[in-house]
Order: structure tokens, then C-alpha cells, then sequence
């Protein structure tokens, strides 16, 4: 219900005028943007995302795997890893992987 964004793929100036008033009541004041683009790549826009996703998801699960292997604390890692602007802490939790409708699928080829 808090997008950070919302990517509208369209070919018509009407159809972008439609969705902008379907997901206008998420804008909340301003604070959500909107991304504008052809349908191809929203499309695009959203299996990146998923991917990227999906990757820091794997990455901190590995970094787990190595902290079990030499006493390190992960949850720590996390925590600073997080910390770097460039990074977020979103999305840094060590568990059991990444699940869901559209994780499992993208980063297949």
C-alpha cells in the first residue's frame, strides 16, 4: 500500500491518464513517483527488480553459510551491510530463500 514507485507501461497517453488515476490514491502526497514507459520495459523494469532481489536475498543467505563456517555473526554483517546507503537493509534477512509468484521464475532463463 506504500509503493516506492509505480511503473506504468503503455502505449497510449489515454491509458497512461487511466492508470494514473487507478493508482493515484497510493501517491500519497507526492512521495511516490511514477515511471512512465513503454510496455516493454515495464516489463523489463520489473523482472530487474525481481532479479536484484532475488540476488541480495541469495547473497546474504551465502554470507550466512560462511559466517556458520567460521563463527561469525550474520545478523551483524546484515546490519552494517545495510547501513551503506548504496545497499538498504531491505531485503537482508538470512532465511530459507526467496519464494513467492514471481522470484522463483525470473531469474530462470
Amino acid at each position: 500500500m506504500h509503493p516506492d514507485r509505480i511503473i506504468i507501461g503503455a502505449d497510449s497517453e489515454q491509458a497512461v491518464a487511466i492508470m494514473k488515476d487507478l493508482y493515484s490514491p497510493l501517491y500519497l502526497g507526492g512521495k511516490t513517483r511514477f515511471v512512465i514507459t513503454d510496455v516493454r520495459t515495464a516489463e523489463l523494469i520489473k523482472y530487474a527488480t525481481n532479479a536484484f532481489l532475488a540476488t541480495k536475498i541469495t547473497f546474504i543467505n551465502e554470507i550466512a553459510n560462511i559466517c556458520d563456517r567460521v563463527g561469525s555473526n550474520v545478523l551483524t554483517i546484515a546490519s552494517a551491510l545495510g547501513m551503506d546507503g548504496r545497499i538498504s537493509p531491505k531485503f537482508l534477512n538470512p532465511g530459507p530463500g526467496f519464494g513467492g509468484s514471481c522470484f522463483p521464475r525470473t531469474p530462470r532463463p
